[in-house]
């Protein structure tokens, strides 16, 4: 992707995740019900039988157990959705987007168990928000 592609991407991704945060505030997850799985992660509530059984033999996904599952998932999908609509995030380098996200949420439940859900999904933005900053400094290392 060229640069001046990459630079326009991020700048509508940064508007979409402004957006998404006030859909985070307005409870647009509320109905939500399907949980994601994919790219090596796969959310369960913490009660789920799920999060201790493997799907299959190569199944290696690292679970992400929390109570807000469908409200966590309903925040992925939407993401997934917003950073692949620029191709910001590909075959390649979803691995690490999707692990940084379980990983922003691994980390609120450490500090904050269980929280609540509008703060979870506040950290996952803001995950992605330092993902995009991150995508930015790749194209120039000049803005900060």
């Amino acid at each position: 992707m060229d640069t001046e592609k990459m630079l326009m991407g991020i700048s509508q991704v940064e508007e979409d995740l402004m957006k998404f945060r006030f859909e985070i505030n307005n409870q647009s997850y509320n109905g939500h019900e399907k949980l994601f799985r994919g790219a090596d992660i796969t959310v369960v509530d913490e009660n789920s039988p799920m999060k201790d059984e493997k799907i299959h033999w190569l199944d290696n996904d690292e679970r992400i157990i929390t109570p807000f599952s469908l409200e966590l998932s309903w925040a992925i999908f939407k993401l997934r959705d917003i950073f692949y609509s620029k191709s910001l995030v590909n075959y390649v380098s979803k691995y690490e987007f999707f692990g940084r996200l379980g990983d922003a949420v691994n980390r609120y439940h450490q500090k904050y168990e269980p929280g609540n859900v509008d703060d979870l999904l506040a950290a996952v933005s803001k995950e992605a928000h330092t993902m995009l900053k991150e995508m930015l400094m790749t194209v120039d290392p000049a803005i900060t």
